[in-house]
């Protein structure tokens, strides 16, 4: 008898980044989540914590430091054609200019207020929005 092998979910961490003027976006290249505006973040790597990862993803991605990071929530309906995430959210802050460091991942970035987010949005930050978890206070 053949046991059928499904996919695993994956962990990841997105990091509703807080800087004094607004949370700050990358628009998405690739094949996951392609043209859509998401938070830092990134794949949890084995023995790091879902804090350590928002954490370090942000630093390589835009260059900055999060501090007093806070876990937030989860969202579990990130569903593409070859991949199922389980996405968990840690909101930082940070002050400073972000640049995108890795040009691969995201080719622009915005720093935006709740009310006024770009759309497309990376699947999960609706529903942020939505709960009332992404406070709408700078610095």
């Amino acid at each position: 008898m053949s046991t059928l092998l499904l996919p695993q979910p994956r962990v990841g961490v997105g990091v509703p980044l807080l800087l004094p003027t607004g949370y700050l976006f990358l628009r998405r290249i690739g094949k996951h989540g392609a043209g859509e505006w998401s938070f830092p973040g990134g794949a949890v790597e084995f023995g790091e914590t879902l804090i350590a990862c928002g954490l370090r993803e942000t630093e390589e991605e835009v260059g900055l430091i999060g501090r007093d990071p806070v876990l937030l929530s989860y969202f579990s309906e990130d569903f593409f054609p070859d991949q199922h995430w389980l996405t968990f959210y840690v909101l930082a802050r940070a002050d400073g200019v972000p640049r995108i460091v890795e040009p691969d991942k995201a080719d622009a970035l915005c720093i935006a207020r709740p009310n006024a987010f770009p759309e497309p949005l990376f699947p999960g930050i609706a529903a942020l929005l939505a709960a009332g978890l992404l406070p709408d206070i700078a610095g």
